[in-house]
């Protein structure tokens, strides 16, 4: 048996090896820095919604605060594969991304649920906002950030396609247009808050919300699917 190794196999090898190692490096970080950077949404949420009474501030609170529950799995799962801790091709990291990615379309359609929900009750019964322009500047800077993280995730998901990436993606561009709906909708209400219509603009912003979270839903459900079932296509 020829127990010599061809050179330019093992140095491909090696570089292909080099080149994973360095992207599940690059996910864990991204990762990292989304979780730590989405630490405070849920405090500024809780306090920018009691002092706004806004229906379309209490799905974006209750949006960010699931969401980071998801960014906490996603980093974890990321973490593990960064370590060593788990293969890269094993069947074991398959499963675990096909949960993570399903528990990331769980959480948009829980936001529709909630957006939708709240939106509808205060058509039924509506009343003005309070004070939202802290609420609009919290919108402001995670919209942001969002649009920052958006545009990175996308190019590791061109870097290397997996579930939890191409869902990652999806969900902070669908967390960006949320955020331009929270802004657009605050605004109008702080600008016409004397006008007797303006009551509806706050509900309507709630559902669109939660519309826009449900398509992103679909979406990433199906990128998930395809990733699961079709991986060479």
């Amino acid at each position: 048996m020829n127990s010599h190794e061809d050179p330019s196999t093992s140095s491909a090898g090696r570089g292909a090896a080099a080149t994973e190692s360095t992207a599940a490096r690059d996910k864990e970080r991204t990762l990292r820095y989304a979780c730590l950077l989405s630490l405070w949404a849920p405090l500024a949420g809780t306090v920018t919604y009691l002092i706004g009474r806004s229906v379309t501030l209490l799905a974006d609170l209750l949006r960010r605060t699931s969401e980071l529950a998801v960014l906490l799995a996603a980093w974890w799962l990321a973490r593990q594969v960064a370590t060593g801790r788990l293969l890269p091709d094993s069947p074991r990291r398959m499963r675990l991304e096909t949960i993570t990615s399903r528990s990331i379309v769980a959480i948009m359609l829980l936001a529709f649920v909630v957006s939708t929900g709240s939106g509808i009750g205060r058509l039924v019964y509506p009343k003005p906002v309070g004070q939202v322009l802290a609420g609009l500047l919290v919108a402001v800077a995670g919209g942001l950030v969002n649009f920052w993280f958006w545009q990175r995730s996308h190019r590791l998901a061109r870097q290397e396609p997996t579930p939890v990436i191409e869902a990652q993606w999806r969900l902070y561009r669908a967390k960006t247009a949320a955020d331009a709906l929270v802004v657009a909708t605050l605004t109008a209400a702080m600008l016409w808050k004397k006008q007797s219509w303006s009551v509806y603009l706050d509900p309507a912003g709630s559902i669109s919300v939660g519309l826009f979270m449900l398509f992103s839903a679909y979406r990433a459900w199906r990128t998930a699917l395809h990733q699961t079932f079709l991986p060479d296509a």
